[in-house]
């Protein structure tokens, strides 16, 4: 498992420029998660970039997944998506540690969440699905059912 426990440090910054360069015409936000390494518009599914526009966004959770199957990781997220692409999958991994919280700056949240991921590394090489809180983790084993 390649998991970062000793840290609470962010592993990419999107750039001014990569923002900036974003044809945001409709003002979509969620267009935004095209800049993180390995998301990918998902081919032929619902994909719009504006609002109305194809009724929401995929943007490669399935292939993310199969990486982070094949190669061993956990995937770390705010994005609820990877919790129901577990329920459907029914597979064992990945494992996906899911934070939740109004306040998701490293300085909030980093401390809580790396002893939650150390406490749950057992069941994360697993797989599991983890969901951090700022009042309680919730650990669910794979597949879900």
């Amino acid at each position: 498992m390649r998991l970062d426990t000793e840290s609470a440090s962010i592993g990419q910054v999107i750039s001014e420029k990569q923002v900036s360069d974003l044809p945001l015409n409709g003002r979509e936000f969620t267009s935004l998660k095209l800049l993180q390494s390995g998301a990918q518009p998902q081919a032929g599914g619902e994909q719009g970039t504006r609002p109305g526009e194809g009724g929401g966004i995929t943007l490669g959770t399935p292939a993310i997944m199969a990486y982070a199957a094949a190669n061993g990781f956990v995937i770390l997220t705010n994005d609820l998506d990877f919790g129901i692409a577990l329920t459907i999958a029914d597979r064992e991994k990945p494992s996906v540690a899911q934070i939740r919280g109004e306040d998701l700056r490293p300085v909030s949240i980093g401390t809580h969440s790396v002893l939650a991921l150390r406490q749950m590394r057992v069941e994360l090489e697993a797989g599991a699905l983890l969901t951090i809180g700022p009042k309680r983790i919730r650990l669910r084993l794979l597949p879900l059912r």
